[in-house]
């Protein structure tokens, strides 16, 4: 198939199908118990990496990157891919004409703003590349590629006090709706190309039915009710002169505008490449409850790394009984992984350790800082009345005392993780505000993170606290 697409020029379609190829070989590769299939997988093997070398020729007079598109392929392949009815849409471009609002945040961006537009530009170079592929599948307005820039900064862990997280600021019902999971295990609102996928379907429905992308993108932000309100009561569909918007809403599409024309014209506004953030990737499959740690030791790599790469996963494991999850590492540590992964010491990699069934489930859940009911999946039952009937138990014992999981956790989660282990060995202040304090002058006081401060109290944008409130402080 992906040959034929050679010959007819087709070559994102040829792309695709031999990135398919090579993931579906790994996926029968781990799987196979049989010896005497591995010559047979060798062969195949062999024959696969010579017409990707030769077709690699052709990617390089195109400026492909093979990485990203492998990525694509291992997790594009169980999402609802569009249909050719919204393929075919005739989308209209995005308006960039410059206006008095739009110049007013343009210049805030490249004057008093710049750092954190410089900031964000950088964090985005990890990602834009592949985010930009998605949308260009969804046949949409490439702008929207940097949506990003104004929903979360590019920053994969941020929180809102409506609880959206992720790139695209996803809250809890409209991921539901746009099947994007969320458990213990993983939060797919932080999975890069689900979330972009997802992302793109809601702003195709939003398009669909307003007809407009400053609208489209103002019921992106305010819910298609608040902006049909405001349309009602404003008598227009004009964007621009429609009133009775929220505050954020009124300037969410003046800052997004903004930001487009700032990243179109890098050069001309002195922001320039960040090559130190520009990241080739790649992906394994492996299985349940492997210790991210213990991956990323075997790939010559950082834990750090890896679950940057994988925001989507929110332990220090992978989720329980679950066959060939594609985790994407730095292109350059597959080789090392593969080369130093071995059978004698598979047992090390689990996360999971038995222990005898004392049947105090609580205690146990509290002591291993496991909600009850991941007791209950970890072995593979539905009810405490058959765990009754086990000698002993599958717990996971999270890695508190090691120096690489409390960094990442001190430097990336806040308390919207709501994870028990977030808060082990921090020394808990419960702080009056004093007339004259802003939260500004509390995070420096206790030299504390102001965006973590918010998180612990729930503590909107409007940075709104009161003389005689109490606010928690972790140290």
């Amino acid at each position: 198939m992906a040959n034929r697409y050679v010959r007819e020029n087709n070559f994102e379609a040829s792309l695709f199908y031999f990135n398919k190829a090579v993931a579906e070989l790994d996926s029968i590769q781990n799987r196979a118990l049989d010896q005497s299939l591995f010559g047979q997988i060798d062969s195949l093997e062999s024959e696969l990496s010579a017409h990707i070398s030769n077709f690699e020729r052709i990617l390089d007079i195109l400026d492909y990157n093979l990485y990203s598109e492998r990525v694509l392929a291992y997790r594009f392949k169980d999402l609802n891919i569009p249909g050719d009815n919204l393929l075919a849409l005739d989308y209209k471009d995005i308006d960039t004409t410059s206006n008095r609002r739009i110049k007013k945040y343009l210049k805030y961006y490249t004057k008093r703003a710049r750092k954190t537009t410089k900031k964000y530009i950088d964090r985005s170079e990890k990602y834009l590349p592949i985010i930009k592929k998605i949308v260009k599948s969804y046949n949409l307005p490439q702008e929207l590629a940097y949506l990003p820039f104004i929903e979360s900064g590019f920053y994969l862990y941020a929180h809102s006090p409506a609880k959206a997280t992720g790139l695209w600021q996803f809250i809890p019902s409209t991921a539901k709706k746009y099947e994007l999971e969320k458990n213990w295990w993983i939060d797919e609102r932080r999975d890069i190309i689900k979330a972009t996928s997802s992302a793109c379907r809601l702003l195709q429905n939003l398009y669909q039915h307003y007809n407009d992308w400053n609208l489209a993108l103002a019921a992106y932000n305010c819910g298609e009710r608040g902006l049909d309100r405001a349309i009602r009561r404003s008598k227009t569909k004009n964007f621009w002169k429609l009133r009775h918007l929220p505050r954020e809403t009124r300037n969410y599409i003046p800052r997004f505008l903004a930001f487009v024309k700032i990243y179109q014209n890098r050069k001309k506004y002195g922001f320039f490449e960040s090559y130190s953030q520009k990241c080739h990737f790649d992906t394994i499959q492996v299985d349940s409850c492997i210790n991210l740690a213990y991956i990323a030791q075997k790939a010559g790599t950082t834990y750090e790394k890896i679950k940057i790469l994988n925001p989507e996963i929110r332990q220090w494991t992978l989720p329980a009984n679950t066959k060939n999850y594609p985790l994407i590492i730095p292109a350059e540590n597959k080789l090392i992984y593969n080369m130093n992964k071995s059978k004698e010491i598979a047992a090390a990699k689990y996360a999971s350790t038995k222990i005898a069934n004392s049947k105090k489930y609580k205690l146990i859940a509290d002591k291993y800082y496991l909600p009850k009911k991941i007791l209950l999946e970890l072995n593979e039952v539905k009810s405490f009345k058959e765990l009754n009937k086990k000698d002993s138990l599958i717990v996971l014992e999270p890695p508190v005392k090691e120096k690489f999981f409390k960094d990442f956790n001190n430097n990336y989660l806040s308390s919207y993780e709501n994870e028990k282990y977030y808060f082990i060995g921090r020394k808990n202040i419960n702080y009056r505000v004093k007339n004259g304090d802003s939260l500004w002058s509390i995070s420096r006081k206790f030299k504390v993170n102001l965006r973590k401060l918010k998180s612990w109290n729930n503590i909107g944008r409007r940075n709104i606290i009161k003389p005689g409130q109490r606010i928690t402080i972790y140290l």
